[in-house]
């Protein structure tokens, strides 16, 4: 692998991470609640860059495989329930300030609930609500629920 491709892949997750960290440190262990709408914000701006790449994921899948090949983390599997629920399982992930920043705090710092409640819900077509359970340095799991009515984190409708 060319040596700057590496550094440039290497240089979002420490982006990602040192703004996390931030915003802990501002916010103390209530920071998760603003980092689910600075994630979700987050989720976003990264489908906004893959539809101008020309590669806006079309169904879960193709989200999986564009996550893990940006090396945001090294496995991310979805199963999507009956009742409209979604589950994330992340193994490996790659902008935990915990896991691979080595940060030692209260609570936690996940971008990953917010990402993927925009993200996922994009993909499928509606608007979904995200409930983290996290174990900083091993598997986590985000779950999502379709939002009943109401604004989105970000004011839309």
């Amino acid at each position: 692998m060319d040596p700057s491709a590496k550094c440039a892949g290497n240089l979002l997750n420490a982006v990602i991470i040192g703004f996390m960290v931030g915003m802990e440190r501002v916010l103390g262990k209530t920071s998760q609640a603003v980092i689910n709408v600075v994630g979700y914000a987050v989720g976003r701006e990264i489908l906004k860059h893959m539809s101008e790449s020309g590669c806006q994921p079309k169904s879960l899948s193709d989200l999986t495989e564009a996550l893990v090949s940006s090396r945001l983390a090294e496995s991310l599997r979805f199963e999507v329930g009956g009742d409209g629920s979604v589950v994330a399982t992340i193994d490996g992930c790659l902008i935990c300030p915990k896991r691979v920043g080595g940060y030692e705090f209260e609570g936690t710092a996940c971008p990953w609930g917010g990402m993927l409640a925009f993200m996922v819900g994009e993909v499928l077509g509606r608007q979904m609500s995200a409930q983290a359970r996290l174990t900083p340095g091993e598997t986590c799991k985000v779950h999502l629920r379709p939002k009943r009515g109401g604004a989105d984190w970000l004011g839309g409708g």
